[in-house]
């Protein structure tokens, strides 16, 4: 887990001082290097996690490539022998760094298990390759303009080389929506790299080009025409091996338990699993007795014989937010963020690794939408009520506003295909709210330097889950749990990470309507009204704090 940043310019008028090296500092505290080479500058922090040794550092240099890349591929030692490649370094960097070599070009690693972003040059050819994996677990962002060309792991990265500007219709968006969608950041000519998409910068001609627009990784099929049967008899198997492979490392684990069933299997397997080493303790937050999960989760760890630290947070504040908007470059999506840079800070006290159960909710049909009679998704919905949308739209400006941000982006196309059935929701489920998680987990926990692994996304999982079979969370993974556990999380009721925003408001009211203030006005300068009883709405509410702090720190 590390990060990088590309740096291209055109007049070759830099140096290496260009790069602040605390700009991703966060993401890779363990070593910094920056190489140049002719008019580029390739520059890597990394977070040691497999092979803690100087020999897996970058970028890495031969007569041909420089490398940088982010993430882990689990598989690499097994990868090595299949490819014939010679891996002493026994890492995945140097797996991935050999076989780009014997390849020259890394298409495989779409169907490596793990995740990642990465970028190499070709010196003979002039030109940078990048990509990151299918799923979208790893960021990646590039700017282009005539005479600069530059890749980063986070917006931070470039906004070190160009001048800043942040972009008032992505804010529109995020007003609506609680989140962005397409190639959009909240920073003018700022761009995000589709999931799964290749694509190629050729130097010498100032050419961009991509195997995947956003507009059709929203419509390809994920998953594939298999038997219930086959994925039935090949889950427990394959789950345990991803288990496994995630708690396969230099470091030791720990794993995020909540009240859930997700969290609770992972725990489940990995205490009735004699391979699994390096697991060291499992971890709950709560807040106060009444709301929250950490009652529940003593007592499936105390049930699992499992370590438990719990993290008692009686006090959180705006500063909490404010710091977590700084590292993520944009307004949140969730108020949950906080509870997982809480616990992202307790783990980081000992160790680097914190599991999570992630993405089972959107892979196996786990959301409460999916057993009401009428068909809903989270997929590019508002999330602001008809009621006070419609409030919001009387004026007619601002009905003129919301129009254009939706017909632009074509939402309402997309919106369609997520309602027509359970299938196409949950795909662009996937597409859409789980990337607000899984971007909640790569910004805080590098936040933090700390990787975040989940079991639940592993490639060799998703590949076995039929298209067209709509399974039921709870009912199909009742079959793997401990019996008095499964009774236990049948028995409780799922609170979730609850966090107490009344509180967080109130922790300085002063600074809270400053925020909302700063919100207000920027929407009233651009002719969109939001009258004080709208601003009143819990959502709403969140929303425009959020907003207030992102553009006071950016202005």
């Amino acid at each position: 887990m590390c990060g990088f940043t590309i740096f291209v310019s055109k007049k070759n008028n830099f140096t290496e001082k260009l790069v602040n090296k605390d700009t991703l500092n966060h993401r890779g505290p363990d070593f910094f290097n920056s190489i140049k080479f002719k008019n580029i500058l390739i520059s890597h922090w990394r977070l040691s996690i497999v092979d803690l040794s100087k020999k897996s550092n970058q970028p890495i240099e031969n007569k041909k490539y420089i490398f940088a890349y982010n993430g882990e591929i689990y598989d690499y030692n097994s990868l090595s022998k299949k490819f014939n490649l010679n891996n002493k370094e026994n890492s995945d960097t140097k797996f991935l760094f050999n076989l780009l070599c014997k390849k020259n070009n890394l298409n495989l690693i779409k169907n490596f298990s793990g995740f990642y972003s990465y970028a190499y040059l070709d010196k003979k050819k002039n030109k940078i390759n990048f990509s990151r994996d299918t799923l979208g677990k790893k960021p990646l962002f590039y700017y282009k303009d005539r005479e600069k060309f530059i890749i980063s792991s986070e917006e931070k990265g470039i906004l070190n080389f160009i001048e800043k500007k942040i972009d008032d219709k992505s804010v529109f968006e995020y007003f609506f929506y609680k989140n962005i969608h397409f190639d959009k950041t909240f920073f003018k000519n700022i761009k995000s790299v589709p999931p799964g998409a290749r694509l190629n910068f050729d130097i010498n001609n100032w050419n961009l080009r991509s195997n995947k627009s956003w507009e059709k990784y929203y419509q390809e099929n994920m998953f594939r025409n298999l038997k219930r049967k086959d994925f039935n008899n090949n889950f427990k198997k394959t789950f345990i091996k991803s288990i496994e492979k995630r708690n396969f490392c230099d470091v030791k684990t720990q794993l995020a338990l909540s009240s859930g069933y997700d969290s609770s299997l992972i725990l489940n397997f990995i205490k009735k699993n004699n391979n699994i080493k390096n697991f060291d303790r499992a971890i709950s937050i709560g807040f106060n007795k009444n709301s929250d999960e950490t009652f529940v989760a003593k007592k499936i760890a105390h049930i699992l014989k499992s370590k438990l630290k719990i993290i008692n947070f009686k006090k959180i504040g705006l500063s909490n937010l404010e710091e977590i908007i700084k590292y993520y470059d944009a307004p949140l999506e969730h108020p949950s963020s906080i509870g997982i840079d809480l616990i992202c800070k307790e783990v980081k006290k000992t160790d680097k690794v914190l599991i999570t159960g992630e993405g089972a909710d959107d892979l196996l049909f786990g959301y409460d939408h999916y057993r009401k009679k009428k068909q809903s998704s989270f997929a590019f919905r508002t999330f602001i009520t008809k009621k006070i949308l419609k409030k919001i739209l009387s004026d007619k400006k601002n009905l003129s506003i919301f129009n254009n941000v939706n017909n632009k982006n074509n939402i309402p196309f997309f919106r369609k295909i997520a309602l027509s059935s359970s299938f196409l929701s949950r795909e662009l489920e996937i597409k859409t709210h789980m990337q607000t998680l899984l971007k909640r987990n790569d910004r805080i926990s590098m936040k933090n330097s700390v990787e975040i692994r989940c079991p639940f996304l592993d490639i060799n999982l998703i590949k076995l889950i039929p298209k067209n079979t709509k399974l039921r969370k709870q009912i199909f993974l009742k079959k793997f749990f401990d019996e008095k556990v499964f009774n236990l999380l049948n028995k409780e009721k799922k609170i979730g990470f609850f966090i107490p925003l009344l509180k967080l408001y109130e922790s300085n009211k002063t600074k809270f309507n400053e925020y909302i203030n700063i919100s207000i006005n920027f929407f009233k300068l651009r002719g969109f009204n939001i009258s004080k009883d709208i601003q009143n709405n819990e959502e709403i509410k969140w929303v425009l704090l959020n907003i207030g702090i992102f553009l006071k720190q950016h202005k």
